[in-house]
């Protein structure tokens, strides 16, 4: 099989854990995965990986050669798996040059390559032209290229907007896989007075990152009139920007909502570090009590989210804006779901740690739901 994840150069993003996935969950199954140029050659494990595809600068400076480049390279790794009949090729992320690589790839080997394409982002069709999406639409129905989702919302949506039948059953781990998994569970709530609340993960503004200042200024407010004597330690990563100024500035906002220089007691910030270690991030995540989920709805109608997959897995009760993806993992009462203003979510985390307990057997469930699904990603795999 071939996989093809070609922006393996990035540094702390979900495409090395994706190619970790596909390989924990096909154990059996040899694999080349497939990279750009700028990615030095290296193994990850036992795992093959090539760097022989264009970059993100091609694709940016040079579109159409890009696209016949890879096409090419790929056509050229099909014909030496002449030992794997109908070797499969899989693009776990495809985005719009991915699928414009693969329906050339189609015109000039229509007969023997069979294409999965795993779409995540609703935006990597829309950046299509309309006979580019008839092509693809051709193509899947006539059986040469199947689509697949991580989840239900995204499945209904390239039915309904684009006519492209696709089936969610490629749902991967993210950080956390179940043979690793500690199940940490929710600590014992009885007696306890700190509790930890995370939000992490990447610093982005679909993300809710903006929203912080204000989260935590309204919890803060909460927290200083409710009567019970708990505390909450606010555990999130170091904020990625640019500049210094906005950096300094998000900074003053941070210290602001927790009344600084007269902090409420009851609240305490914890900052990580920006790149953490994977084993750095589990234990991170494990440590928490509950997971912030802030999402943009507009942003992740359909979309998944490795914080949620790795939420779930960790069995942790996780605060999620209403209307956001991968509501198959989130419908066991397993959380508290809000609409997009700051105090919502605020209420939403008080309402979870002054009942801790509750949560217990919720969380158990969807962690169960996501075995399942993990299960049903491995089997089809095992298929193609």
């Amino acid at each position: 099989m071939l996989v093809v994840e070609k922006y393996l150069s990035v540094i702390g993003g979900h495409e090395h854990s994706q190619l970790k996935a596909i390989d924990y969950l096909t154990p059996a199954r040899k694999k080349i995965f497939v990279t750009g140029v700028d990615c030095s050659d290296a193994k990850y494990g036992d795992m093959r990986v090539l760097s022989v595809l264009s970059t993100r600068r091609d694709h940016r400076k040079c579109p159409d050669w890009s696209v016949k480049h890879d096409a090419a390279i790929l056509a050229h790794l099909l014909d030496d798996q002449s030992n794997d009949t109908n070797c499969p090729l899989l693009f776990p992320n495809a985005q719009t040059h991915d699928i414009r690589v693969c329906l050339a790839l189609l015109n000039e080997q229509s007969d023997v390559v069979r294409v999965y394409l795993r779409i995540l982002v609703m935006q990597e069709l829309t950046n299509l032209h309309e006979k580019e999406l008839s092509i693809l639409r051709a193509a899947v129905l006539s059986g040469r290229v199947k689509i697949v989702t991580e989840t239900a919302s995204m499945t209904a949506y390239l039915k309904d907007h684009h006519n492209l039948p696709s089936s969610d059953n490629l749902l991967l781990p993210c950080s956390i896989f179940p043979t690793n998994q500690e199940h940490s569970g929710l600590s014992k709530a009885d007696g306890k007075q700190v509790f930890k609340v995370g939000y992490l993960g990447g610093f982005r503004d679909e993300k809710g990152s903006k929203l912080i200042p204000q989260i935590l200024g309204h919890l803060n407010s909460h927290l200083a009139e409710y009567t019970n004597s708990i505390k909450v330690e606010f555990v999130m990563q170091k904020p990625d920007f640019r500049l210094q100024t906005r950096s300094l500035w998000y900074e003053w906002r941070l210290r602001r909502s927790l009344n600084w220089p007269f902090p409420n007691k009851k609240l305490n910030l914890a900052t990580l570090p920006l790149g953490m270690a994977p084993g750095e991030f589990q234990e991170a995540l494990h440590s928490v009590d509950l997971m912030l989920v802030p999402y943009r709805s507009s942003s992740y109608s359909q979309r998944g989210s490795g914080i949620i997959i790795d939420g779930v897995m960790a069995e942790k009760p996780i605060v999620h804006t209403i209307g956001i993806g991968m509501s198959e993992l989130l419908r066991f009462g397993n959380g508290e779901g809000s609409s997009e203003h700051p105090d919502a979510y605020a209420q939403a985390i008080m309402k979870v740690l002054s009942n801790l307990e509750r949560y217990r057997k919720p969380t158990k469930k969807a962690a169960e739901a996501l075995n399942l699904k993990l299960q049903e990603a491995a089997d089809f795999l095992a298929e193609i």
